[in-house]
């Protein structure tokens, strides 16, 4: 049956379907491997972060601080380079993926880091008596937040499974119901 591009406007039926008519729609179920992402993404950003942060093992001296905040930025480009190197082989969404997420929050580590550096370097040039504590202070902090992303990096390869296909195409059933149920003909703008 051919259904006209008039019928499908009237039908409230165009949000859905291409802007021309056509005699046959097919659906194509497209996945990788889970071990893609792992390998390909989480553990190489996992790696760019530790590198990043290896810098908290130096001592907060005036020696010392440029060559730290050099190397978060190095870190921070890098992370920002690789996303957008890996865009063409990431699925592109309209929203925050779990990739997404866990990217932004290495940069966000390797941001709080950056920041902590330059508060112990003023701590340490007005107070001398501090180096050695706020150094002590920063190797630990170095260790947990390497065991912390070697965890969460462990908990994706263990525990972080892809979502079935009946319940994708369930959900994405009942977000395609929801826009019409809520589509009043203006666009939306956000």
């Amino acid at each position: 049956a051919i259904v006209t591009v008039e019928e499908l406007k009237t039908s409230r039926d165009h949000i859905f379907r291409l802007s021309t008519a056509s005699r046959f729609l097919v659906h194509l179920k497209v996945e990788r491997q889970p071990k893609f992402y792992l390998i390909q993404f989480f553990s190489v950003t996992c790696l760019i972060t530790a590198v990043a942060i290896f810098p908290l093992a130096l001592p907060p001296t005036e020696s010392y601080a440029d060559k730290r905040l050099a190397a978060y930025a190095l870190g921070l480009l890098t992370l920002v380079g690789f996303k957008y190197s890996m865009s063409d082989q990431l699925p592109k969404a309209p929203y925050m993926t779990f990739a997404d997420c866990m990217l932004l929050y290495q940069i966000g580590t390797i941001l709080i880091v950056a920041v902590e550096d330059l508060f112990a370097f003023r701590l340490v040039n007005f107070y001398a008596s501090l180096e050695g504590p706020i150094n002590s202070i920063e190797v630990v902090m170095l260790f947990v937040l390497i065991i912390g992303w070697t965890i969460l990096l462990l908990y994706v390869a263990k525990f972080k499974k892809g979502k079935a296909w009946d319940q994708v195409i369930a959900e994405q059933h009942i977000n395609n119901q929801a826009q019409l149920d809520n589509d009043d003909g203006d666009p939306e703008w956000v």
